[in-house]
């Protein structure tokens, strides 16, 4: 084999590894949930038309909100024991659009990304309709006794309360509170496209 055939060899496996690599990097980007996300709206509606349809079937979650709440959008969240910075905590309220009674409500986690903003809560209340109020002029989507999700727009919003435990299953954060007895609320608002 000459010199001018082992250049042509060494030209063609070089594109086919440059092609191979393309075909890797490209699959990488559309099957991580993540990236994703970042790049098809369509996969960000999905994700949310399937956190809909879960939460009409089987209510609240807690898994499975927070597995949507990571992958709708990349993100960052904001944790402090004894409440995030009042900055931070503002940005979230302004984001997030609802009105809620903050009364007995401790914020500790804040949520941000350009699609989705969301707060979390412990308070010692019970029902979800003494900390939000159903504006009738809400295009509900879907409301029970623990959690209302409506659209505002081309938002949808959504509001829920359950009881601690089910938040410590999927983040841990009770290690961190003093008081059991507390309950998880949320406040999510979430941009569609």
């Amino acid at each position: 084999m000459d010199k001018k055939q082992k250049f042509q060899l060494l030209k063609k496996e070089g594109f086919f590894v440059a092609v191979l690599l393309l075909i890797i990097i490209g699959l990488f980007l559309f099957l991580s949930p993540r990236f994703s996300s970042l790049l098809l709206s369509e996969k960000r509606q999905m994700a949310l038309n399937d956190f809909i349809k879960i939460t009409k079937e089987k209510g609240v979650d807690a898994s499975v909100y927070w597995k949507f709440r990571e992958f709708y959008y990349p993100g960052y969240f904001s944790y402090s024991k004894f409440n995030p910075s009042k900055e931070v905590l503002q940005k979230s309220e302004d984001g997030i659009g609802i009105n809620f009674q903050k009364g007995d409500t401790s914020p500790f986690l804040v949520f941000s990304s350009d699609k989705l903003e969301s707060a979390d809560f412990l308070t010692k209340e019970n029902d979800l309709n003494k900390l939000v109020q159903v504006n009738p002029k809400w295009e509900v989507i879907y409301k029970s006794g623990n959690c209302v999700i409506y659209r505002d727009g081309a938002t949808i919003k959504m509001a829920f309360l359950v009881k601690e435990s089910s938040m410590d299953k999927v983040s841990g954060i009770s290690d961190y509170v003093n008081d059991k007895n507390d309950n998880w609320f949320n406040l999510t608002s979430i941009k569609t496209d």
